[in-house]
Formats: C-alpha cells, sequence, structure tokens
C-alpha cells in the first residue's frame, strides 16, 4: 500500500486541485470547501446553491458542468414546462370570433380554478371578461347588446 509520505504527497495534491475549484460559481452552485475524502475516492465539495439549499457534488462533474444545482433548475424547469403546456392551452382559443365577441386575451386567475377571457363585442362597447365554457358552448355571443336590443324592440 502507501506509506506515510506518499499519502501526505496525494493529500496536497488533492488539495491544490480544490484550490482550483474552491470560491467558485458552476451553475447556480457555489463551491465552498472540498470534504473529507476516503483513500482513492474522487473530492466531493460542498456547495451552497442560489435557491438557498445545500449539496455535494463531485469536482469533475461541477468543472463539465454536469452539476449547475442541487437539484432545484429541474424543478424550475418541469415547473416552467408545465406552465408553458397550460399557457399553449389557455391561449388556443385567443383570436378567436365567438358570435359577436372577439376572445383578446387569456388570463388565469389562481383563486379559480376556470380561465377567464377578455373579449371586445363587434358593437363597440368597453370589452368583458367571459368563462370558456360560456363562449365556447354558445351561450353567450355578445357583450348583452343583443339582449338590450331586442328589450328595446319589444317595448316599443
Amino acid at each position: 500500500m502507501y506509506n506515510a509520505e506518499e499519502r501526505e504527497k496525494a493529500y496536497r495534491e488533492r488539495l491544490k486541485d480544490a484550490a482550483k475549484i474552491i470560491n467558485k460559481k458552476y451553475g447556480r452552485l457555489f463551491a465552498v470547501r472540498a470534504n473529507a475524502y476516503k483513500e482513492g475516492e474522487e473530492l466531493k465539495y460542498y456547495c451552497d446553491c442560489n435557491c438557498g439549499n445545500y449539496c455535494f457534488r463531485y469536482g469533475s462533474d461541477l468543472v463539465s458542468g454536469k452539476a449547475n444545482s442541487c437539484g432545484c433548475l429541474e424543478k424550475d424547469e418541469e415547473k416552467q414546462a408545465k406552465i408553458d403546456k397550460k399557457m399553449n392551452k389557455i391561449n388556443e382559443i385567443v383570436g378567436n370570433k365567438y358570435g359577436r365577441l372577439t376572445v383578446v386575451k387569456a388570463e388565469i386567475f389562481l383563486h379559480e380554478k376556470n380561465r377567464r377571457y377578455f373579449c371586445e363585442c363587434s358593437c363597440g362597447s368597453a370589452g368583458k371578461w367571459f368563462y370558456k365554457g360560456a363562449l365556447t358552448s354558445g351561450r353567450t355571443i355578445s357583450c348583452g347588446c343583443i339582449t338590450r336590443r331586442q328589450y328595446l324592440d319589444n317595448r316599443f
């Protein structure tokens, strides 16, 4: 095996390598210190992440870019992919015309499960918010101008 001098020399070499990695940023990780190691094993580094967590990563993974977060980056990317998918589904009726209404924009309200759409009516009145179901089912075809006109026509 190794004698004491060879182990000491190998340890010092590892510390030199560790000095090249410590106090540097790798993606969202900041390498703080080299962790204790077992003989023949690669050094692991204690890293602080931008999200506030910490983790241990191998130096080779940090340098190569294989490890660039504590795992929060993957979670954020998954969350963003879900949001993008949801937004694509929400925006699919933007620009469509339902009766006299033209869908201008979509919005999700956190306290509501339903999506609401801002629509402009061809009569020229100020736009209003409508639920998707009311638009796509045909229950709502105007801002109320048709109902007002029918009421006025039947009244006189």
